[in-house]
């Protein structure tokens, strides 16, 4: 259907190319094979426009208006450029008036009317490349606003009253002290901690990273715990002080790292994580290796990694880059994200 529509509409402009300066009936056949020649350049301009000005300029967060505006004015000074040395082939003489058609490169009225003509079809359709990906990126909004209520209600059928595990959290967490219990006490620390980020603090649109960042170093003390057995483990997590002014969608990080201790820990096995979080030009950039343990299968991305994928196409669409290396001895995910 899509290509159906797609024909459709260049055969509707070829036919308009042809017939918006055509004065004698008798010119039309001609002026439609000369439009037919120059039609592959003026698809091209407008493809081009529409994938890199539209799509990847001004649709997008943050919206780069000079940067879309250098593009497409370069795109259409080279389109007729092309379309001027294209309209000079003589295998194909169209005629106005029952007279061959003068062409010449350099010629100031001609090439004002095919100026005009190809700025009028590339602004038709570039505008409604801009409708449908405004339409779209509506959906998605809806479709993101949905899941959420979704989540949110189901999670709402299912939770334990959480101050009930909160006030059972601390009552261990003393006990666990009186006992001398050091190791049991940190990790119910850790654990309410975790629950109380995840149950009350996060449901909003955005969270400092700084917030992000605590809840990372909580998650990666209480694996220290669960490691404990393992002869040698080296866990490291590096990230920039300078986060202040940053602010992200909720436990977005936080699948990676899990992903990481998931996949990367085995009994009696060595332990290599290696976490790091740093700022750059308006985006933050997140590496994730953990060391493969032997005899392992090769790693798939699992549920987290999968949620994770979706979110940051609905939250960051085209503001975001995942990549997963999966080397034999080791994993490693690259998260990059554009941030105001």
């Amino acid at each position: 259907m899509r290509f159906f529509l797609h024909a459709l509409y260049w055969l509707l402009i070829w036919f308009w190319m042809t017939t918006v300066y055509l004065y004698n009936e008798a010119d039309f056949l001609p002026f439609l094979l000369f439009n037919l020649q120059r039609l592959p350049i003026i698809m091209a301009a407008t493809y081009s426009i529409n994938h890199f000005v539209v799509s990847k300029q001004l649709v997008t967060m943050p919206i780069k208006y000079g940067k879309a505006i250098f593009l497409f004015f370069t795109i259409f000074l080279t389109a007729t450029f092309l379309d001027r040395i294209i309209s000079g082939f003589d295998w194909i003489e169209p005629t106005l008036n029952g007279y061959p058609l003068d062409y010449r490169f350099i010629n100031l009225m001609p090439m004002s009317k095919n100026a005009f003509l190809l700025l009028g079809i590339l602004g038709l359709s570039a505008s409604i490349q801009f409708f449908q990906s405004s339409v779209k990126q509506q959906q998605q909004i809806f479709k993101l606003k949905e899941e959420k209520l979704e989540s949110e209600l189901a999670f709402l059928r299912s939770q334990v009253n959480p101050h009930f595990l909160f006030n059972m959290f601390n009552n261990l967490y003393s006990l666990a002290l009186r006992e001398g219990s050091q190791e049991l006490a940190k990790g119910l620390s850790g654990m309410a901690g975790l629950m109380r980020y995840l149950t009350y603090e996060c449901h909003v649109p955005r969270v400092p990273i700084a917030k992000e960042i605590s809840l990372i170093r909580s998650f990666i003390e209480l694996q220290h715990i669960r490691i404990s057995d393992n002869h040698e483990a080296f866990i490291n997590f590096r990230a920039d002080e300078d986060f202040s002014d940053c602010t992200i969608a909720p436990v977005l990080l936080l699948p990676l790292v899990e992903n990481a201790f998931k996949h990367g820990v085995a009994p009696q096995q060595e332990v290599w994580i290696d976490i790091v979080l740093k700022r750059g030009q308006s985006r933050i950039v997140m590496e994730v290796t953990n060391k493969k343990p032997i005899s392992t299968a090769p790693m798939a991305s699992g549920v987290g990694i999968k949620n994770l994928r979706k979110r940051l196409e609905l939250i960051y669409p085209g503001a975001h880059e995942l990549t997963i290396n999966d080397e034999p001895d080791r994993f490693k995910v690259v998260l990059k994200i554009s941030v105001v």
